[in-house]
């Protein structure tokens, strides 16, 4: 039988079950409950308000969270239910057989885990791809994992200790795994100072090895600083209306005007060419727009809004997760309260935000600065010239205060024309050979004093 039990609540399917108000739970065994939920797909169950679950079966608890696919998880324990218990508000799992483990956890793909119980803010992106060593870990690519984050305080070189930036980091990004190390190409120069937090690519190292090679002799010290049978509705609320062609309209003052349009949950709408909302409230006005979850908004061309609240706005955005925005052209905010605002920005990972044109911010609570280009540096009183001078966007994998250290980064092509990322080993090659020089300049004047600095800053 099916069960509709509280207000405006639509079950629709064998044994489905909508026991809240606004639930919708459609398919055999599909079960919404908690909060305004939506459960699609035979066997999926949603808990909480907002919560969204699509696929044979998923599980999604908590308010905001969503599944999409088979046999994916989005809650805080990683067992297959979805109940107060183990509620993780915006956690994600789209894919097969992916598992979204704590608050505003992301996990896409094939066998991916974001998370563990007790973390939160995790995101894991690939085929078995798995972030769950600390809060906010990102693992990037199929196979990547994580391991805990280790600060790097300082290096030493040349008997004078040197202190770095970004030496207590709150979590890890991972592209790779230990002996399946991935390369980061296309990385721009980054700022070279004292206080600087950018990746350096392998021109700007392949700087500083000349300077050493141009040295002429050794330095020694150098200074420096839910009818009828499978249907059943329970409200007094007005009917429903489908006036677009073709249209279908489900669920208490549910509207569809568009050709082809899809409406489902009390007051959605779906008001152009083939646009679908589904859920309590949501909108979906644009042609091919679509809109699943409380108060989702999609109201650009094309655009997609997944979430209690998402809202995508502007032409082909998409924007997944509770409170999610992407309002600038082919963006993407995927994520609780992540947000997108400008042209082809995208955003992974809850309150993460890139706001500017092409910007990437990866990973729970990283924000994107506008792009500053480092053409060059002064070493021992020679300039050298950086390739990558002229970013267009900034990638960023943390915040002011939250910075994330990169790992698993394989050994990047070191020239003058190199944007090839940098590892530790690299620079570690570089600082050897510095503490290899055997005599002392008899005059250290203030280039060498320069030279210093961009060693201590490479190294940072």
């Amino acid at each position: 039988d099916v069960t509709a039990s509280a207000a405006n609540a639509i079950a629709v399917g064998l044994q489905a079950t909508a026991n809240s108000v606004d639930a919708v739970a459609i398919g055999t065994n599909a079960n919404a409950s908690g909060g305004k939920a939506v459960a699609i797909g035979a066997g999926n169950v949603a808990y909480g308000d907002g919560a969204v679950a699509i696929g044979d079966p998923s599980f999604a608890s908590g308010t905001g969270a969503f599944t999409g696919g088979a046999n994916n998880i989005a809650n805080s324990d990683g067992t297959a239910t979805a109940t107060a218990a183990n509620a993780a508000n915006g956690a994600v799992a789209i894919g097969n057989n992916n598992k979204a483990i704590g608050q505003g956890s992301v996990a896409l793909g094939n066998g991916s885990t974001a998370g563990a119980a007790g973390l939160a803010g995790n995101i894991a992106f690939g085929d078995g791809a798995t972030a769950a060593a600390s809060s906010g870990d990102v693992a990037l690519g199929s196979g990547s994992v994580t391991t805990t984050a280790v600060g790097t305080a300082s290096g030493v070189v040349n008997g004078t200790t040197y202190a770095f930036q970004g030496t207590n980091p709150t979590s890890t990004v991972s592209i790779g795994a230990p002996g399946a190390e991935r390369t980061i190409t296309n990385v721009a120069a980054g700022r070279i100072s004292s206080t600087s937090t950018d990746a350096i690519n392998g021109s700007q190292l392949a700087a500083t090895n000349q300077a050493v090679d141009a040295i002429g002799a050794v330095v020694n010290n150098i200074n420096v600083g839910g009818g009828i049978k499978y249907f059943h509705a329970n409200s007094t609320a007005a009917d429903s209306s489908a006036t677009g062609t073709d249209s279908v309209a489900i669920g208490p003052v549910a509207t569809a005007t568009g050709t082809n349009a899809i409406a489902a949950g009390v007051n959605s709408s779906a008001s152009d060419a083939n646009a679908s909302a589904f859920g309590s409230g949501a909108v979906a006005s644009a042609l091919d727009a679509t809109a699943m979850g409380y108060i989702s908004n999609a109201s650009g061309q094309y655009s997609t809004a997944i979430g209690a609240n998402a809202n995508a706005t502007a032409t082909s955005s998409t924007a997944i997760g509770q409170n999610a925005f992407a309002t600038g052209l082919q963006a993407t905010a995927l994520g609780m309260q992540a947000n997108a605002s400008a042209a082809n920005a995208l955003a992974l990972g809850a309150n993460s935000t890139a706001g500017n044109a092409g910007d990437v911010a990866l990973g729970s609570g990283s924000v994107t600065d506008v792009a500053v280009g480092t053409p060059s540096t002064v070493i021992n009183g020679t300039t050298y010239a950086f390739q990558g001078t002229t970013p267009t966007s900034t990638v960023s994998v943390g915040a002011v205060g939250a910075e994330r250290t990169i790992t698993n980064v394989a050994a990047g092509r070191i020239s003058s024309t190199s944007t090839d990322a940098i590892n530790g080993s690299q620079l570690a090659a570089t600082n050897q050979a510095v503490d290899a020089i055997g005599t002392t300049l008899s005059t250290i004047g203030g280039s060498v004093t320069d030279l210093g600095n961009t060693i201590n800053n490479i190294a940072g």
